[in-house]
């Protein structure tokens, strides 16, 4: 380990490749201006009224009359999604920290805004996929007066929103995996006191502490206020599990349903 002094590395070490965890919010809204703009480009085509919603069984049960709103609901959702959760990012980035007062210290600060960031990022990016792709089948419905092609939108749908927890993980994975190789390839010497309180968490802000038997402990510095679950009790386990279950299983019944009808 470097002998360096506990606040030497410059602030370049930080800025330098930053961009990667706001990847998924440029592709996001890549795909939101796409749906705009093949929208627009499609709009006079549209017939009216407009289909809006398609029930379980793939028919269409709701239309509006065509307008802005009822053609571009989906890219406006996300748009709308895409800034409220940035301004969630930084009202937490700019509240939820302490000054770091040691090189680990501006490390896992600079880890936990990258969690943070690519984190919601994933879910800002499966959102976007989820309410813009649709679009196309929206607006072909309306141009060939098909009112059961939404039976090809329902597994689509299905499929992003159960990969919309993964997205998000690898996105804290991403932040988690940056600061581990920072701390390596500059030297950076934990105390004995950071050293531990970094090995009782993991990506995601989730504690892993067996020490403590509570199910519920308070968050992260810097991921915000309120509670998280202690994966490391028995409780957290058993809280966890029955959450996958209850999120998983739904999903997944409505697929193969969705599939086999």
């Amino acid at each position: 380990m470097s002998d360096a002094p506990n606040n030497a590395l410059p602030e370049t070490v930080f800025k330098r490749g930053r961009w990667v965890a706001w990847l998924p919010w440029i592709v996001s809204l890549a795909i939101t201006g796409g749906a705009f703009l093949w929208g627009a480009s499609a709009y006079d085509s549209i017939l009216d009224p407009v289909p809006v919603h398609w029930g379980a069984s793939g028919e269409v049960d709701e239309w509006a009359p065509k307008s802005f709103g009822s053609v571009f609901v989906g890219p406006l959702i996300s748009l709308g999604i895409w800034a409220l959760l940035a301004l969630i990012i930084v009202l937490v980035v700019k509240t939820s920290f302490r000054a770091p007062k040691t090189d680990f210290a501006r490390i896992q600060k600079e880890g936990l805004k990258r969690e943070i960031i690519a984190g919601l990022g994933g879910i800002v990016l499966v959102i976007s996929l989820l309410v813009c792709v649709p679009l196309a089948i929206v607006i072909s419905a309306a141009q060939s007066e098909s009112s059961s092609i939404g039976t090809s939108m329902l597994p689509w749908v299905i499929l992003l929103t159960f990969l919309t927890l993964p997205a998000m993980f690898l996105g804290f994975l991403y932040g988690k995996r940056w600061m581990e190789k920072s701390i390596r390839e500059y030297g950076v010497m934990p105390t004995a006191e950071e050293q531990l309180e970094e090995s009782k968490w993991i990506a995601g802000g989730i504690r892993n502490d067996p020490q403590d038997p509570s199910i519920f402990v308070p968050k992260r510095e810097g991921l915000g206020y309120g509670l998280t679950v202690n994966w490391g009790s028995r409780g957290g386990k058993i809280f966890v599990l029955i959450f996958a279950a209850l999120t998983v299983i739904p999903l997944v019944v409505l697929l193969v349903i969705s599939l086999v009808g």
